[in-house]
């Protein structure tokens, strides 16, 4: 099974070693390579700790739920909202390509934005793309 960690680190612009320290160094880059290339499976605690340093739940880190759950669905959410929105006049502010079925499936956690996209919302929202990837 095809877990997800390589996807979210390169989404959030992490290279190995940034999400190493992101981990307290507990899993090197040498590590975090072998997890990724599925040579390795991290045991529950680590899914546990690279899953909070990815902002994700560990369940969709493995692969295991399609669901985001996390804060940026939400904070997707409150960006349209504050502004005023539909989610299709939301959509066309994003890129003009968007459509609100896309929009509802970041606001929902299905998937995510991407690159272009996430600045472009943080940008909406008055906020960098790091900080609309960590909000607690």
């Amino acid at each position: 099974m095809k877990n997800r960690i390589k996807e979210l680190r390169k989404l959030q612009g992490l290279t190995q070693l940034h999400l190493s320290a992101k981990t307290g160094s507990v899993v090197s880059p040498d590590l975090l390579s072998k997890y990724e290339r599925g040579d390795r499976e991290p045991n529950l605690k680590t899914w546990e700790l690279l899953a909070k340093a990815l902002n994700c739940s560990p369940a969709y880190l493995v692969g295991w739920e399609d669901n985001l759950n996390n804060e940026l669905a939400h904070s997707i959410k409150n960006i349209r909202i504050e502004l005023g929105l539909t989610q299709l006049e939301f959509g066309q502010k994003v890129d003009g390509e968007a459509v609100s079925g896309t929009v509802n499936n970041w606001e929902q956690g299905y998937n995510r934005p991407n690159k272009r996209r996430l600045k472009r919302i943080a940008e909406l929202g008055n906020t960098t793309v790091e900080d609309l990837l960590h909000k607690k």
